[in-house]
């Protein structure tokens, strides 16, 4: 699947959420021209440590080329889907991030909605991002 990002409106809505432990991050890590690392997208999702936790959080950071930042929170709860993508999906919305299904021919403007899909999209999701904020070098996804 292609997928294209584009930044609408760089937001500061990243916001940490007060007492929840770090269960999953990620970074996409993106290789200038001159050879060095830059970490250009930072996501960390969060939880509860109650047995009944049952809500996702997501803050998302995204460094742009031109040294400007875009950042969002999002969260998720309930049952019967995949909470962590839903909240990411949520911080990239919060992010002013629009993700777009570029393989609908029928409809090249089809929305994205990486919500409850999986951890299976993220490479993608997070490469879009990359592209999205002006880099152009290789990539690679780190989940730490």
């Amino acid at each position: 699947m292609k997928i294209k990002a584009s930044i609408i409106k760089k937001q500061d809505n990243a916001r940490r959420p007060d007492n929840k432990e770090l269960v999953s991050a990620y970074s996409l890590v993106v290789r200038l021209p001159s050879g060095e690392l830059r970490e250009v997208v930072t996501v960390n999702c969060y939880m509860g440590r109650s047995a009944s936790a049952s809500v996702i959080h997501a803050v998302l950071w995204v460094r742009c080329k031109d040294g400007e930042w875009t950042s969002g929170s999002g969260s998720a709860g309930g049952y019967g889907y995949h909470k962590e993508s839903a909240a990411i999906a949520s911080a990239i919305s919060s992010a002013g991030i629009e993700l777009k299904d570029m393989d609908r021919t029928d409809r090249p403007d089809q929305r994205f909605d990486l919500g409850g899909t999986g951890h299976s999209y993220y490479p993608q999701v997070f490469e879009a991002i990359v592209r999205a904020a002006g880099y152009r070098g290789r990539t690679l996804l780190v989940s730490h």
